[in-house]
């Protein structure tokens, strides 16, 4: 949940680097990587880089996060937009294949009415905190599911014969929330559609996300609360925690507003340089501290490379081998 944002109570934009603090258990190289004779973890000056194009980017992904949240009510959930749908149960062979493809492509029809209004609903947010919404009808939900109808190679489209109010749990930046939703029962099948209830404004629709740039670092998947307020864990796929030219040492920076946080992931360059090793094209899940002017509180954690929300977990098991 956000305050609403407004210039006048948005923070002057800062910007913050930590050395790495990451473990890893095992794990080898993405893509073919070449890293270095560094002892593991051995990380970086604590200085953040003053890259200016990084430093360019927070601020735009920031101005567009603050834009976003301005049609929004106050307390409105910013929830990736993967988050939004959901599927209970697991598609039979005899229909999987055809039910698949339409429903991740737009393909449903109403064959028997919906309901056109209903009360309202609660949001239990990440933090515990219950806060009274009001909904989306099941017709409006449905609407948003065929909105954008795409091409299914041939498919036939699901046919949804009722839609009851339900929940279901959304990851958000401020951790996982409990949500209204509409179940669409569908024909033929057991599997049923789940569709956040609630309207446009009580949602924040995130910036559209972008293709990283040279020299980001991994995409950050999620994060977790540091030993301090003012320090969080950043979790991801890297390199491993390793000696040896397959290994690799990162840490993070951070850009904060009054309404979001921007994080980034960066290698940091290891003294041998890398030599010429080809490593297996495999991960290990990393994790490093990066130390924030201010408390999160309420404020959406926004990945720079791809500008994506990162939600908050309780924390990852780090070294496990990710293919």
């Amino acid at each position: 949940m956000r305050p609403v944002p407004a210039a006048a109570r948005r923070r002057p934009l800062t910007r913050h680097g930590v050395a790495v603090v990451a473990t890893g258990l095992v794990g080898v190289v993405l893509l073919a990587g070449c890293g270095n004779g560094a002892r593991p973890g051995s990380g970086a000056p604590s200085s953040p880089s003053g890259d200016p194009g990084r430093t360019s980017r927070a601020t735009q992904l920031l101005d567009r996060f603050a834009a976003a949240q301005k049609g929004s009510d106050p307390l409105a959930l910013a929830i990736p937009p993967g988050e939004l749908v959901s599927q209970d149960g697991t598609w039979e062979d005899a229909v999987g294949d055809n039910d698949k493809r339409a429903s991740l492509s737009g393909h449903l029809v109403a064959i028997a009415p919906l309901p056109t209004s209903s009360d309202k609903g609660v949001v239990v947010d990440g933090t515990g905190r219950r806060v009274p919404t009001s909904l989306l009808s099941a017709t409006d939900a449905l609407a948003e599911l065929t909105r954008v109808r795409t091409d299914c190679n041939g498919c036939t489209d699901l046919e949804v014969t009722s839609a009851r109010l339900t929940t279901m749990q959304v990851s958000t930046s401020s951790g996982t929330a409990t949500v209204p939703a509409w179940r669409f029962a569908l024909k033929g099948t057991a599997v049923g559609l789940l569709r956040v209830a609630l309207p446009a404004s009580a949602l924040v629709e995130p910036p559209e996300e972008t293709s990283p740039q040279p020299g980001d670092g991994p995409r950050v998947d999620s994060w977790s609360p540091g030993p301090d307020v003012r320090t969080i864990r950043l979790h991801f796929v890297g390199a491993p925690d390793a000696t040896g030219p397959c290994g690799a040492d990162y840490r993070a920076e951070q850009w904060s507003s009054g309404t979001a946080v921007v994080v980034t992931v960066v290698q940091v360059p290891r003294t041998p340089p890398p030599t010429d090793v080809a490593c297996p094209a495999i991960g290990a899940l990393r994790t490093v501290e990066v130390a924030l002017d201010d408390p999160v509180a309420s404020r959406t954690v926004l990945d720079l490379a791809g500008g994506a929300i990162v939600p908050r977990t309780r924390g990852q098991v780090d070294g496990i081998p990710v293919r």
